[in-house]
């Protein structure tokens, strides 16, 4: 446990010299790039990168991008210990071809999507995944429909061979909120939750293939488990729940605050899972007696297929 603590406190310590120091450390990032850049690049966000495991606080990630098209942009990991940070001017003509290269063609592919018929769209190309973010309710029409406007897609966008496929349907009134028609690179490093909160259903297509079929794009949604819609699911069905519960066990129950959940397999939803105890009152260090499981189904929007199952 004495290690344990040395290493927060030393952690903290590190994290309070970091601050004091921070104008300077990012300054002189800014002179190391206007020395071997001259006038050609900005600094849009300097985060740490990992202390746990850097042991330190002076290994940062920075998201840079072009002054000319602030899109351009590269992700650097530099250590302010290292001479020249660890970076070399090589490395970052490097990574500034590939940017380049990846916006040219994530701007191709956004100006097909919106000649297929696609309204409120976003897209990137990023390691190797051409990333399509709709922002509409996929119901089930929709989720045809992009299948259909998909095909078109793949079969005008020249570059579409050469990439495996992200494809996610996004809250309807997150569109605009972060971004417009590209997604920045540095927006799929971004430490926070935003993205996850906001995506519904998502599917990955690893290769086309000659043989593309638009049946295999509809079936393949599956429910994100993390988006805010999953909370307003287990607000509707707990009490659902409690009212199954009432009708058919012998005696009454009282329900956990807890709820358990997954992916189902063959529906596009989720199992939500409610603890309940034959005790009159529950806490944490009650028994569980069984479970009150339902699917929660998206087409439908309804919880359904209710039953017992023991612990």
């Amino acid at each position: 446990m004495l290690p344990i603590k040395i290493l927060a406190l030393l952690l903290f310590a590190c994290f309070i010299f970091g601050c004091t120091r921070k104008k300077k450390t990012t300054d002189s990032l800014v002179g190391w790039l206007e020395k071997h850049f001259p006038n050609r690049f900005q600094i849009l966000e300097t985060l740490v990168a990992d202390p746990v495991r850097n042991l330190s606080f002076k290994v940062k990630n920075s998201v840079v991008a072009e002054k000319t098209d602030s899109l351009l942009q590269i992700r650097i990991k530099w250590d302010a210990r290292k001479p020249d940070f660890g970076l070399s001017p090589g490395e970052i003509d490097s990574l500034f071809v590939q940017a380049k290269l990846d916006l040219a063609e994530a701007r191709s592919l956004f100006d097909v999507l919106k000649t297929a018929g696609f309204s409120k769209v976003s897209a990137s190309v990023q390691q190797g995944f051409a990333k399509i973010l709709i922002f509409e309710e996929p119901t089930l029409a929709a989720r045809r429909q992009c299948a259909e406007r998909l095909k078109t897609v793949f079969s005008h966008w020249p570059e579409a061979s050469k990439y495996g496929y992200w494809l996610v349907f996004m809250e309807p009134g997150a569109f605009g909120a972060e971004f417009g028609d590209i997604v920045p690179q540095a927006f799929w490093a971004r430490p926070d939750s935003w993205r996850m909160r906001n995506t519904l259903v998502s599917q990955q297509i690893r290769e086309l293939g000659q043989n593309f079929d638009v049946r295999e794009i509809e079936k393949n949604w599956q429910f994100n488990t993390e988006s805010d819609r999953l909370g307003q699911w287990v607000e509707r069905a707990r009490p659902v729940a409690e009212r199954w519960a009432a009708e058919h066990l012998k005696k009454p129950v009282s329900f956990s605050t807890q709820t358990e959940y997954s992916i189902l397999e063959k529906k596009l939803g989720a199992e939500l899972r409610f603890p309940f105890s034959e005790a009159a009152k529950t806490d944490e260090n009650t028994e569980i007696s069984g479970h009150i499981v339902g699917d929660f189904l998206f087409d439908k929007d309804v919880f359904e297929n209710l039953r017992i199952q023991d612990d």
